[in-house]
């Protein structure tokens, strides 16, 4: 299917309850059609002074009754069955994503029209990827978002080297979902808020590590609050230290 599908599909899912033009079955309704008719019977049964006197009530139709504890009950369970079912598709949406915006070789010998070209089509993915991971546990996305920085720094570890791209990639990700993983305490972001001073300087024969170090002080601003509310909370102390 389209992505346009599965952004909108994501946005749904991750909506804390139903809107106000989404029958009490659960279908997706557009949130405004109930407004809208609303506003078209009023105006059509008296707004404007005419027909019954344009009273508040008059040709209003009756809004839809409040859920029940053991229904709102319900759509919880039924949307949570609906993420568990849809979390392999939006976890292939979002390695795909993540796979689109990945740094080109040539990024350093780019001209600027070039330059602006590719981070247009980056934003895009973007918004694709935000939506995913908000589809799915915000330690989940990390967890995938993460798991190539992860590869690195074990070939580092061992003597290989440095591939800058796949590391700026991870950042980038990450620092795109920085409004879906605030948890307090997710040890996923405090190790790699800890590892972000390490990162080298320079590489030699990689003329893009300073796009890597560029992006980690983007993680950085990004996950500010997150980091102050962390640090007030007596976390991620060694990063004072370093």
């Amino acid at each position: 299917m389209a992505f346009p599908f599965w952004c909108k599909l994501s946005k749904w899912l991750r909506q804390g309850e139903y809107g106000r033009g989404q029958s009490r079955s659960g279908s997706m309704a557009s949130s405004g059609s109930t407004a809208n008719m609303t506003d078209a019977a009023a105006l059509a049964n008296g707004g404007g002074g005419g027909g019954n006197g344009g009273g508040p009530e008059a040709g209003l139709l009756p809004g839809p009754p409040p859920l029940s504890a053991a229904e709102q009950a319900a759509a919880e369970a039924e949307r949570a069955r609906q993420r568990q079912f849809f979390a392999p598709a939006f976890e292939k949406l979002l390695v795909t994503a993540r796979a689109r915006m990945r740094a080109p070789d040539g990024l350093a010998s780019m001209s600027s029209s070039e330059r602006s070209d590719w981070k247009r089509v980056r934003a895009h993915w973007s918004d694709v990827l935000v939506d995913a991971a908000a589809a799915l546990r915000a330690d989940r996305a990390l967890a995938l978002l993460l798991a190539p920085l992860h590869d690195v720094g074990r070939t580092v570890a061992g003597g290989g080297a440095l591939d800058w791209q796949a590391a700026e990639l991870a950042l980038h990700c990450v620092r795109c979902i920085r409004k879906v993983a605030t948890t307090l305490g997710d040890p996923q972001l405090e190790s790699l808020m800890s590892a972000l001073p390490t990162l080298p300087a320079s590489v030699p024969g990689a003329p893009g590590a300073s796009q890597l170090r560029y992006t980690a002080a983007l993680v950085v601003a990004g996950y500010s609050e997150w980091l102050g509310r962390s640090l007030a909370a007596g976390r991620c102390q060694g990063l004072l230290q370093r």
